[in-house]
């Protein structure tokens, strides 16, 4: 009787210890979508560690909600083919603005639809910051106002944060460090993505580390719980 017992209890301790999962999960999956949707997004970390694949769980998702994108490269369906040079708003640069003379262009992109950058570092290089400014003196323009004009965000990855152009990565609205991921045994395409989600450019430069203290050490500690806080 008493292993019939145990037995049952283990089971009711597995399944709740999966619907925890599952539910952290969901959540997650319903802070990234509407990350991506509520600003420009900054995806980093080292080869195979899951940049790419987390662009095409997020357009998969969008499209099951119908919403469709742009991209340099293709993840699903529902996507129509970009270069960078089709983000401007030519004539326009930050002198027309500086100096009154700003003018109207015809809209050249769909509204509604967000555009993802593979290998931003390839297209955007920091370290050719002088040719980028004269190849696309208005596309950090295109990338502040984006919103007004076509309510959209541009979503780029790039294996370090440094190797992207400046003038785009300090104007991003989130950052999101793909660490590591996982693939789960005897499944076809299930995968766990660790990553750390940062809402600030210098926190993400940094590659600051969630703030983990035993809560039995923090306990109700004034001046702890103020670290915490500062910390976050």
């Amino acid at each position: 009787m008493f292993w019939i017992i145990l037995g049952i209890g283990i089971v009711v301790f597995l399944l709740i210890m999966l619907i925890v999962f599952l539910v952290k999960c969901k959540n997650g999956e319903k802070l990234l979508i509407k990350t991506f949707k509520k600003g420009n997004v900054i995806v980093t970390g080292h080869k195979g560690h899951g940049k790419d694949l987390l662009f095409s769980f997020i357009t998969n998702k969008r499209e099951e909600q119908g919403e469709q994108y742009y991209s340099t490269i293709q993840y699903s369906e529902a996507w129509k083919k970009i270069s960078v040079k089709d983000l401007n708003i030519s004539p326009n640069t930050y002198k027309s603005f500086l100096n009154g003379k700003v003018k109207k262009i015809p809209k050249t992109l769909e509204e509604n639809r967000d555009i993802y950058i593979a290998d931003a570092g390839l297209y955007l290089p920091s370290t050719y910051h002088q040719e980028l400014c004269e190849l696309y003196p208005s596309l950090p323009l295109f990338y502040a106002i984006q919103r007004h004009l076509y309510n959209s965000n541009t979503h780029c990855n790039v294996q370090n944060l440094e190797r992207l152009w400046d003038k785009l990565r300090e104007q991003a609205d989130f950052y999101i460090e793909c660490v590591d991921n996982y693939k789960i045994p005897f499944t076809k395409r299930t995968f766990i993505q660790k990553m750390i989600y940062y809402d600030r450019y210098q926190s993400a430069l940094d590659r600051v580390r969630p703030f983990k203290v035993d809560q039995r050490l923090l306990g109700n500690d004034k001046d702890q719980q103020a670290l915490k806080r500062d910390f976050e």
